[in-house]
């Protein structure tokens, strides 16, 4: 009877620690990332505006619009305001440092985040396109993810196998 109950006693033992071991796993990965989500932050924050870029550049420019409310919504407030329609490029959207794989990995769509996203700075403009080789010269940490189309395309998302599908901004009654 003893060595059963000291076998209960080893098995409970035993249950306990790998319960605790689960536990500190749990705890590290838990610490991993949110010191991720942390530096995610820290980087998005770190992010200055571009004015001083943007003051050199207002000669040249054909529109400008600012980003606080995320691309999609400055791309459909470009489409609305100039009559024209836009093309922006999955595979050309930049990304801060990990912020793509961080998303994946805490189950936020990084695309979904790009485009709806704000509050990072950024700017949208565009330049005539005799200026382009120009600008690249000038400006080459600027990103081109687009360009102007004909109004019947509206504002369109083009996706890296060529599909084009209609941006989707959060507070517009999307079509």
């Amino acid at each position: 009877m003893e060595t059963k109950a000291a076998l209960y006693r080893a098995a409970f033992r035993m249950t306990e620690e790998r319960r605790r071991m689960a536990e500190d796993t749990a705890l590290k990965k838990q610490q991993a990332l949110q010191e991720k989500e942390s530096k995610a932050k820290e980087e998005q924050q770190a992010q200055k505006p571009h004015i001083a870029q943007a003051r050199i550049l207002i000669g040249e420019l054909n529109t400008l619009k600012n980003a606080e409310k995320g691309l999609a919504d400055a791309v459909k407030r470009l489409v609305r305001d100039s009559g024209l329609g836009a093309k922006i490029y999955v595979d050309k959207l930049p990304f801060a440092g990990k912020t793509f794989e961080l998303g994946k990995e805490l189950n936020i769509d990084p695309m979904s985040a790009a485009l709806n996203g704000g509050e990072d700075y950024r700017l949208l403009f565009t330049i005539p396109i005799g200026k382009h080789d120009k600008f690249r010269h000038d400006f080459q940490t600027f990103d081109i993810i687009g360009h102007l189309a004909k109004p019947e395309v509206g504002a369109a998302l083009v996706t890296p196998d060529g599909l084009e599908l209609p941006i989707k901004a959060q507070g517009w009654k999307n079509d």
